[in-house]
């Protein structure tokens, strides 16, 4: 197969897309997936469908091993008796990159919408390092602005609510109270059943806003969630209240502008006191490759005991430890008032409190909290000053 005569400006072209799209995605990614993340290829492809309906790949840049199953997967079907050609822009991702595709996407996406769109137009034979990192791409670089858009694009993509609005709500205060409660979407088509239903419906406009900030009191603490159905124009209405569940798309209002939205189980992406912040991740745990270094018999105690601290919003500090250097660092530092000791309190018991929440509150006040290898709390607020014997 011949190559035209900007084949290597074009394959130089790509690479340099790549880096940049790389670059700008990389500072969201978890540590441990960019490593995997330099492994994603982008692809430009010049698809040729001949009279017979026959798709053959007339160029291929960047990708000598791009799979013929694309081929079957994007097949074209194609009435017409004259040849045409298509461009497009592919990538390709390792498996465990997938959550992070769609934001990856957007990237393309958000490119491709500047510059009269000569990138998704295919006219990239001429591109350039200073293309990508001076001028009209540079602001796209803060990734604090790049967030925001993607985290817009989303919403609007699947017709769910701005989020200015979200943003509204999670800043009015109700009775000098901030706002923790939650709202789930469903589709008209969905089936559901409520708890109680409102008499007539609030739709999620402007206008609305401190009624429904006000109809959120009422789920506090009751393990309820505000129900929201979407109606064949794509106009969200808050029709009653709901038993929450874990699998729609759902938003968590937290506290003063804080706020997450779900998808199923898994945080999409949060608001916390204006910035966003991705999940990126692939269900993977981070903490997963150094509990591998623990011995064996505590493995699922320290995993335990990792998933009772993550629910800490603002984020703590644990030391886990054997109980004798434990004891013994615990009485050199709360003999200089740098923590606070408490009797022995099964981190792991959850008898009384299915949420952790008296395990949480240990973690609010600055500190690291001491525990054994069996699970157990011996102190709280523990200031570690680097000279640890443990």
């Amino acid at each position: 197969m011949a190559k035209d005569k900007n084949f290597e400006t074009k394959q130089q072209s790509m690479k340099l897309l790549t880096s940049f799209v790389t670059s700008m995605v990389e500072p969201l990614v978890p540590d441990y997936l960019k490593e995997e993340l330099n492994k994603v290829k982008i692809y430009w492809i010049k698809i040729k469908i001949e009279p017979d309906n026959i798709i053959r790949l007339n160029e291929k840049v960047v990708a000598p091993d791009l799979p013929d199953s694309y081929l079957e997967s994007h097949a074209v079907k194609n009435s017409r008796k004259d040849v045409y050609e298509n461009i497009e822009i592919l990538n390709d991702f390792p498996a465990n990159l997938n959550p992070l595709k769609d934001f990856y996407f957007f990237v393309i996406f958000a490119l491709c919408s500047y510059d009269n769109g000569r990138l998704s137009k295919g006219y990239i034979s001429d591109l350039s390092e200073d293309y990508f990192t001076n001028g009209i791409f540079y602001k796209l670089l803060n990734t604090n602005t790049l967030t925001a858009m993607y985290v817009n694009h989303y919403l609007v993509f699947n017709a769910f609510p701005t989020d200015t609005l979200f943003i509204a709500l999670s800043a009015e205060q109700y009775e000098k109270n901030d706002s923790n409660a939650q709202i789930m979407f469903l589709d008209c088509s969905e089936s559901f059943d409520l708890v109680y239903e409102f008499d007539k419906k609030y739709e999620f406009f402007e206008k609305n806003l401190r009624t429904i900030r006000k109809l959120m009191e009422i789920t506090k603490g009751s393990g309820l969630t505000l129900l929201a159905v979407k109606d064949d124009d794509n106009i969200w209405s808050i029709v009653g209240t709901a038993e929450a569940t874990k699998a729609n798309s759902t938003i968590k209002f937290e506290g003063k502008l804080n706020w997450s939205f779900m998808e199923g189980e898994k945080v999409k992406f949060q608001f916390y006191k204006g910035r966003y912040i991705l999940n990126l991740g692939d269900g993977k745990e981070e903490y997963e490759t150094e509990i591998k270094n623990v011995h064996s018999k505590y493995q699922d105690i320290v995993r335990k005991l990792v998933d009772i601290l993550k629910k800490q919003k603002h984020g703590t500090a644990a030391i886990i430890s054997a109980k004798k250097p434990l004891e013994k660092e615990i009485e050199r530092l709360c003999n200089m008032n740098k923590g606070i000791r408490i009797k022995d309190y099964n981190f792991l018991n959850s008898k009384t409190d299915q949420n952790y929440m008296y395990q949480i509150g240990m973690t609010n006040i600055d500190g690291a909290v001491f525990i054994d290898q069996h699970g157990v709390c011996h102190a709280i607020g523990v200031i570690v000053d680097g000279k640890t014997l443990v």
